[in-house]
């Protein structure tokens, strides 16, 4: 009778050792795929800054290509409406 009970507190023993273990091993799959997941977010982060970064630089270029052709336009238009002066003051 303490044998058959020894033998199934083995069995049990065994059983539990078994599932600790298997828990040991996913706790340290779960954190090496974490830390994967950490590394991964900071390069999103780090893509994400230089994006915003590089989107900035182009809408200040762009909107200093837009004031020198704003200017180029208005002095255009002065010069247009002077020239049309000058030819109806020649008539």
């Amino acid at each position: 009778m303490t044998l058959i009970l020894i033998y199934r507190l083995v069995e049990e023993y065994e059983d539990l050792r078994g599932r600790f273990e298997k828990a040991v091993a996913e706790i340290h799959a779960m954190k090496r795929e974490l830390r994967e997941s950490y590394a991964l977010y900071d390069d999103l982060e780090l893509a994400m800054i230089t994006l915003r970064q590089d989107g900035k630089r182009r809408e200040d270029a762009s909107d200093a290509q837009a004031a020198l052709m704003v200017a180029r336009v208005d002095d255009l238009t002065q010069k247009l409406s002077a020239a049309e002066k000058q030819v109806f003051s020649l008539l």
